[in-house]
């Protein structure tokens, strides 16, 4: 009996080794552990069951409203259909999620390229590209074999969009050609140069009328130029190809696109925020939250000091902080939209501060997560694990901003013909996530931040890309210029321009006009100015100059004034210098 007895204690007692699912490492856990494991499985397992239930339920509440509606099937159900029959915002979700996966079934690239809208997850992407506005038929199609065989160059998480940009201007050509042709653009072969030319105006009277900015004017034509001639350059004009017989004269060439317009509203340069604004969006990021969430306050705080763009801070990592070799603060991120991975920056000691919050914060809500997986900003919706990043922050910042007291800003405007400073409400329109990275751009370039320091902030390739995101303020002009000519001396050592600050723009243009650099200094002498400051050129004979002025820059003494007064007299044009005694 006791050796019975040893045996159950040994069987039941013993220590059995498990791979639990919570503890990284297999340890050891007695009997009454395993019966836990076990009822939590067991609970696993019924709530499994009952949601399989529940997805037969709704299965059947599909088939209901199918046979209601009288579809044949999925594919056939629009929208409008599913809105006016009453179902549900869940049933519908379902229905759409069907029916994307019965057309994704079985889909190839070479299957898709033969629509007219394109699924672009079968390429590897994500969203839609739309090829059904653009009106004549053969040139839908040569802009779809082109879209072919662009695809495999793109990269990011925004190709849907640009292509489709892209894309749009192509519409704009073919909705000119319908307008204005009597067969519409339907008979390339005559097509010509005409018709190019026509399209530019039309173009530019929509630009004019406020369709659209003159930015827009500028991308639409010159969208139109590349595909063109990227059409040409596959030979799709060739025989036998779908553009056969286009005539060449239907082309754009450098000259039709715009210049690039100055107006700074217009452009990427002078989208910053004022600093007015930027205090009041500040002051009011409670709001944000309170009619959002947390994660989309995190992400504005994030965009405004580090001005990355959107959606590199809506994916950023869980373990996104880290120390660079010096031991400095970074913020490691994916600069997804160049493909451009594992890319660092620079951060303050605030900004750090308020990630380790939102680390906290993510920590304690998903605590079985490993942190490789989650996301510093995980969604709030259908997301358990923590692993899925929030959508687009755009909709709740417009409604934040829109919510948001005027912000009232010191404009200068003419009244009665005499300049005078209103406060005026700023245009709200102009606060925009993407906003933030100007202002990070041009608060770094009024800093005197090296140009190229800032390209490598903004993560750029090209020193012209950055110099795009901001402009020269006229208070930094003005600084540059003072700044040159008080270092300017006339030949009796005064410094001119001593009052630049209180003269106008046009004098600081004109100077220069009435003079002309020698090889010892400035001439005045409006003879040789004529001639350029060539001795043999001068009308009549040589003038001599009164004495050349001191070149800029170049303070001179006493005794090296009295030399060049000396040289000035006697008609030699040379800068004298007085030996040490």
């Amino acid at each position: 009996m006791d050796a019975e007895a040893e045996r159950l204690h040994l069987l039941f007692c013993r220590p059995i080794t498990l791979l639990d699912s919570r503890v990284e490492d297999a340890e050891a856990v007695r009997i009454r552990d395993l019966v836990d494991v076990l009822d939590r499985a067991v609970g696993r397992a019924a709530a499994l069951e009952e949601d399989m239930h529940a997805h037969v339920a709704r299965r059947r509440q599909i088939c209901d409203q199918m046979r209601l509606l009288q579809a044949p099937s999925l594919e056939t159900l629009q929208d409008a259909d599913l809105d006016h029959a009453g179902v549900t915002t869940d049933l519908q979700m379902i229905i759409r999620g069907a029916r994307t996966a019965l057309r994704r079934m079985g889909a190839t690239p070479e299957t898709e390229r033969l629509k007219d809208i394109w699924d672009l997850a079968v390429f590897g992407h994500t969203r839609t590209l739309n090829f059904t506005r653009i009106h004549q038929l053969l040139l839908r199609e040569a802009v779809k074999v082109w879209a072919y065989d662009e695809l495999p160059r793109r990269r990011g998480r925004n190709v849907a969009g640009s292509m489709q940009n892209m894309i749009r201007g192509r519409e704009q050509l073919s909705e000119s050609l319908r307008l204005q042709r009597e067969d519409e653009g339907c008979r390339l072969r005559l097509l010509s140069r005409t018709d190019m030319v026509s399209f530019c105006n039309r173009v530019a009277f929509l630009a004019e009328s406020c369709v659209f900015g003159a930015h827009h004017r500028v991308n639409v034509i010159r969208y139109v130029r590349k595909i063109v001639n990227r059409i040409r350059v596959m030979g799709l004009t060739g025989p036998g190809e779908v553009l056969e017989g286009l005539p060449a004269g239907f082309a754009l060439s450098v000259e039709d696109i715009p210049d690039e317009p100055e107006d700074t509203e217009d452009t990427e340069a002078g989208r910053d925020l004022p600093d007015e604004v930027m205090r009041e969006l500040c002051d009011n990021l409670d709001l944000l939250e309170k009619i959002s969430n947390r994660e989309f306050r995190v992400a504005t705080e994030l965009l405004i000091d580090t001005g990355r763009r959107p959606d590199e801070i809506s994916t950023l990592p869980w373990d996104c902080l880290a120390k660079d070799p010096g031991g400095t603060l970074v913020m490691d991120y994916d600069n997804s939209m160049n493909y451009r991975l594992g890319r660092r920056l620079p951060i303050a000691q605030a900004t750090a501060a308020v990630i380790t919050a939102q680390q906290e914060r993510v920590r304690e809500r998903f605590p079985d997560t490993p942190t490789s997986k989650l996301k510093l900003l995980p969604s709030p919706v259908a997301n358990p694990a923590g692993t899925k990043p929030i959508g687009s922050i755009g909709e709740a910042h417009r409604a934040w901003v829109d919510d948001l007291p005027d912000i009232m800003m010191p404009v200068v405007v003419l009244v009665d013909g005499q300049l005078v400073t209103r406060m005026l409400p700023f245009d709200k329109s102009r606060i925009f996530p993407y906003a933030y990275r100007h202002s990070f751009a041009q608060r770094h370039a009024d800093s005197d931040i090296a140009p190229d320091v800032l390209m490598d902030l903004m993560d750029h390739r090209e020193l012209s890309t950055t110099q795009a995101y901001y402009r020269v303020s006229q208070e930094r002009r003005r600084e540059v210029v003072d700044r040159v000519t008080a270092l300017q001396f006339d030949r009796r050592g005064n410094r001119v321009w001593r009052k630049a600050q209180g003269m106008p723009d046009s004098e600081h243009v004109r100077r220069p006009i009435g003079e002309v650099a020698t090889a010892y200094g400035i001439c005045l002498e409006p003879h040789n100015v004529a001639a350029g400051g060539q001795p043999g050129l001068a009308p009549g004979r040589p003038r001599q100059c009164p004495g050349p002025q001191h070149p800029p820059g170049r303070p001179r003494s006493a005794a090296g004034e009295t030399a060049v007064a000396g040289a000035g007299s006697s008609g030699m044009a040379g800068v004298g210098t007085r030996s040490p005694s």
